[in-house]
């Protein structure tokens, strides 16, 4: 089973990005962030229902205040409100809570237990939107591959998630087998019964090895996908930004659906 490629930018107009690729992308990665998110459609999640694209959504509290509105139900009519928007045959994976294990937001998700509560808050919501649903919004997680080797994110997976996104990239552009980056990861989210994604990846511009321009991008892009079909990946997508902009037409060709 062949995984659905799409790709999250912000860099390049999504016209001229399925152009340079050649054909129509399958998926689009997009983030909601804070309390005074609107309860409707954004115009980019429009785009991808009017394009029958799946579409792949995270929202987060960005502060203790609105975590706290979160679990406490401060947030359900806003959340209620933007599962409700979308159409009810819409293809649509819901993560809450976007790579909680990061550093960054440890004032926000101070420990496993406290993610998981509002884990359960943000179910709870989507399951009763569910009831009126022809097609179901998948429940999944977000994590990152490093800190499944490290271990810190044992016990920060929620037991109704369908599935777990890593956000795995090769940094420097030293072009690592992709079982390097997500060995470890996929293997413990498998023994979970839970399925495979990958919801950021990409390749630095700049090899530090060679000191040169990373010119291998496009088999790296192509053994990642290899990889991640052997593992029968629901959906690999590619993060067209910062450092992993795509600059030649074989670096976006080779993101062409399959």
């Amino acid at each position: 089973m062949a995984h659905k490629i799409g790709v999250g930018t912000s860099s390049i107009d999504w016209a001229e990005l399925e152009r340079r690729v050649g054909a129509p992308l399958e998926a689009r990665r997009s983030y909601r962030q804070g309390g005074n998110t609107p309860s409707t459609m954004t115009t980019i999640e429009k785009a991808d229902v009017a394009a029958g694209r799946m579409i792949v959504t995270s929202w987060q509290p960005l502060s203790v205040s609105e975590r706290e509105s979160l679990v406490d139900g401060g947030s359900d009519n806003m959340i209620r409100g933007w599962l409700q928007a979308y159409p009810t045959d819409a293809n649509v994976i819901a993560i809450m809570g976007h790579e909680p294990t990061n550093t960054s937001k440890v004032h926000i998700w101070p420990n496993s237990s406290t993610y998981l509560t509002a884990c359960d808050r943000f179910a709870d919501i989507l399951a009763e939107v569910n009831q009126e649903r022809e097609r179901r919004i998948r429940f999944w997680g977000c994590h990152i591959p490093w800190h499944a080797k490290t271990g810190q994110v044992n016990g920060w997976f929620h037991e109704r998630w369908r599935g777990v996104a890593w956000d795995g990239y090769d940094w420097f552009g030293t072009t690592p087998e992709p079982g390097a980056i997500y060995d470890v990861a996929f293997n413990m989210t498998k023994a979970l019964d839970k399925r495979v994604a990958i919801g950021e990846f990409g390749s630095d511009l700049w090899n530090d090895d060679t000191n040169k321009p990373n010119t291998d991008r496009p088999a790296w892009i192509k053994s990642v996908r290899d990889y991640c079909d052997e593992w029968k990946a629901a959906f690999v997508l590619y993060w067209d930004n910062s450092n992993w902009l795509l600059k030649t037409d074989a670096e976006f060709q080779a993101l062409a659906p399959r």
